[in-house]
């Protein structure tokens, strides 16, 4: 072998023992742990109250509501948000099989709105739609109740033969 030869195989060699006592430096280091926990969100609503409203029999064109007041069947709704996060509720209304649910009264048509403060002395009425959702509350936290009470806006007339009408509410919940 030349002499040039046997001074790179010599480089060579140091340079892998170099390269080995480097790696076996790193390997004797010390070692941390990083613990993580996570949460699974939960959004989820439930009704605290019966869930149902009962307005008897009305006269065409009467408002009643489920206040306390004057025309109220004392009858408030309670919407719980039993999740683990803060939840928006939103909320929609539909039709009944003979009427549809319209912002004002008219023939074969009924209003329905909800009010969420103050409702038994100075209420201040939302019309609800059956098209999308109407926010009825924001930022409702883990375990925090929301109350609401409804107003219903009887038909100017009505062709049904004047049948029971029933219609659903939806209460609809998204992480705030």
């Amino acid at each position: 072998m030349s002499r040039n030869m046997s001074a790179i195989v010599v480089n060579l060699g140091l340079a892998g023992i170099v390269a080995l006592a480097s790696a076996g430096v790193a390997l004797a280091g010390t070692t941390a742990q990083i613990s993580a926990t996570v949460t699974a969100q939960n959004v989820s609503i439930t009704l605290t109250s019966d869930g149902s409203v009962a307005y008897g029999t009305q006269s065409l064109s009467n408002t009643p509501d489920t206040t306390t007041g004057t025309y109220g069947v004392d009858d408030t709704q309670t919407v719980q948000n039993n999740g683990n996060v803060a939840e928006d509720f939103t909320i929609q209304g539909a039709n009944s099989t003979n009427w549809s649910l319209a912002a004002t009264a008219g023939a074969n048509q009924y209003g329905y709105k909800f009010c969420t403060t103050t409702c038994d002395t100075t209420p201040s009425w939302t019309s609800m739609n059956n098209a999308t959702g109407v926010s009825l509350s924001t930022s409702v936290g883990a375990g925090s109740s929301k109350d609401v009470d409804f107003q219903l806006l009887m038909p100017t007339s009505d062709s049904s033969g004047y049948a029971e009408q029933s219609f659903n509410v939806t209460i609809t919940a998204a992480a705030s």
